[in-house]
């Protein structure tokens, strides 16, 4: 209903969410027990709504004080929460989330800052791993998998991956089938290679 909109206000550097039809706006401060002053000198990007639903629902990311971008949820009325976060992850972003916001996507980091595509449900405390596409399927080796968009209905999900060796993305989707996601590539075998080399080549000779 185009009724909300959400992201990052860029002077205090803080999530947002905007009400268009009243104008209210509701912005995210959130320090964790860092001072103020001191916390927006070393990172002043405390973080992002990447996706908002027609109820006002935004998901995103979030700087804490360690330095690490943490998933969250957040509503109009202020009240911000956070989707599961393994101790062992780098670093997390949600980028979509469906109508009724029960299901939310985005990837995580692993110690090596590879990325892997995951949903989060009930309520974001369970996450759970997208199908990484097999070498069959895609025809590249990849360390970089992300989800960026949900369909309101849950039942499609957009996102990429990228050609570890080459560096080319490759749009990626996933489709609900009998109550799981299954991969479905988009590219029907062509890739951004042939860009990325002569770029490549151009800056080299």
């Amino acid at each position: 209903n185009h009724a909300w909109v959400a992201g990052t206000d860029q002077m205090a550097g803080v999530p947002m969410i905007w009400n268009v039809a009243t104008g209210d706006v509701t912005m995210f401060v959130y320090l964790d027990s860092v001072d103020m002053e001191l916390y927006w000198e070393v990172s002043p990007m405390m973080g992002s709504f990447h996706a908002v639903n027609n109820n006002g629902v935004a998901v995103g990311g979030l700087n804490t004080a360690d330095y690490v971008s943490h998933p969250i949820m957040a509503t109009a009325d202020g009240n911000l929460t956070y989707l599961y976060y393994s101790d062992a992850d780098a670093g997390s972003e949600a980028y979509g989330i469906s109508e009724d916001g029960r299901t939310i996507v985005g990837f995580y980091f692993d110690e090596d800052w590879k990325t892997t595509a995951c949903v989060w449900t009930e309520n974001g405390t369970v996450r759970t791993d997208l199908p990484i596409p097999t070498s069959d399927q895609i025809e590249f080796p990849l360390d970089y998998v992300s989800a960026r968009w949900i369909s309101s209905d849950a039942n499609t999900i957009l996102g990429y991956a990228q050609d570890s060796n080459t560096g080319a993305w490759v749009a990626c989707a996933w489709q609900m089938q009998n109550g799981e996601y299954v991969f479905r590539s988009l590219s029907n075998g062509y890739f951004q290679t042939y860009y990325y080399i002569f770029f490549r080549q151009y800056f080299l000779y």
